[in-house]
């Protein structure tokens, strides 16, 4: 009788890594250099206005890109 383990289930791979398409929310899908600078001008003003406190870096990144990707795609513009 043949291990179990070894035997592949039919069906979608429920192992495949889930991953965020920016497409879903209208976002680019390849930064621009522009966009890039932007983003990181952005993040170094918020990084500042905190009072330069180090261990936010991520955080300021990802509201910079929000702050960016509305700017450049306004809400209710096509």
């Amino acid at each position: 009788m043949p291990d179990r383990r070894l035997i592949p289930r039919p069906g979608p791979d429920r192992r495949r890594k889930k991953t965020f398409d920016p497409r879903a929310i209208g976002g680019p899908t390849v930064l621009t250099d522009d966009l890039r600078a932007a983003i990181a001008r952005r993040a170094f003003e918020l990084y500042e206005q905190r009072g330069k406190a180090d261990g936010h870096d991520l955080d300021d990144w990802l509201q910079a890109e929000r702050e960016v990707f509305a700017s450049a795609h306004p809400a209710g513009s096509t």
